[in-house]
């Protein structure tokens, strides 16, 4: 069974998993798409594993996305492409990243059209490596381990209006609508609109609705304090 194998034989670049990624690469190299049969095929030809053994990694690699039937890529080789290989260290090293921040600083017209630029996306989330979440009417890409409500928070603090309301409102126990905007100063029509976006996204929540009075999620006040991804003026 494909649950006797763990995670760690992976992880610990156990032989035999190596040298069937190997045979994996090899395929790949000659530009042909990978599937179980073709993998096992010449697997069974070069390496002596036992029959058993052998299917269980290769299930197992493909369970896990490091191999994905009818590829020409491996999850390694699919980050050798270099534009991939920015997009995917971009997300990454920015806990997040948008889909314009990406067209704009990893694929500009010179580099080819928007179908490419999404091809390359799709293939970076179709191997695992990255994912997908909506916020408002904009898409943004996190690490894939990330989680989802973190990668909102770090979204809406890399916008110093978004940090100076979170700051506000986590410094109190609850808040009004109108006395968040009359404590900061920002655009009534900015202030009203930020904080329907984080109603939307539950980031925030209605103590009283009646009132339009308002606090921080339980989750999103624990994130924010258990990150430290922001700091209190008053406690």
């Amino acid at each position: 069974m494909i649950s006797n194998i763990s995670d760690s034989i992976i992880q610990s670049k156990h032989l035999s998993v190596q040298k069937v990624l190997e045979v994996a690469e090899e395929i790949v190299n000659e530009n042909k798409v990978l599937n179980i049969e073709i993998i096992y095929s010449r697997s069974k030809r070069q390496l002596q594993i036992p029959r058993k053994g052998l299917l269980e990694i290769i299930q197992l690699l493909f369970s896990k996305k490091i191999l994905i039937d009818g590829s020409k890529h491996t999850k390694k080789t699919v980050l050798f492409n270099q534009y991939r290989r920015k997009m995917y260290d971009l997300i990454y090293l920015n806990n997040g990243a948008t889909f314009s921040l990406l067209r704009e600083k990893v694929f500009n017209l010179q580099s080819g059209s928007t179908g490419q630029f999404l091809w390359h996306l799709k293939l970076l989330m179709k191997f695992d490596l990255i994912k997908k979440i909506k916020i408002g009417k904009y898409s943004v890409f996190l690490p894939i381990t990330m989680d989802d409500d973190l990668g909102k928070l770090h979204y809406f603090l890399k916008k110093k209006k978004n940090q100076k309301i979170l700051d506000l409102i986590l410094s109190t126990e609850d808040i009004k609508m109108a006395d968040v905007h009359k404590n900061v100063d920002i655009a009534r029509e900015k202030v009203y609109s930020i904080l329907k976006i984080m109603l939307e996204q539950n980031i925030l929540k209605y103590v009283d609705s009646e009132n339009n009075t308002l606090c921080i999620s339980p989750k999103i006040k624990n994130l924010l304090q258990n990150n430290k991804l922001i700091t209190l003026k008053n406690k």
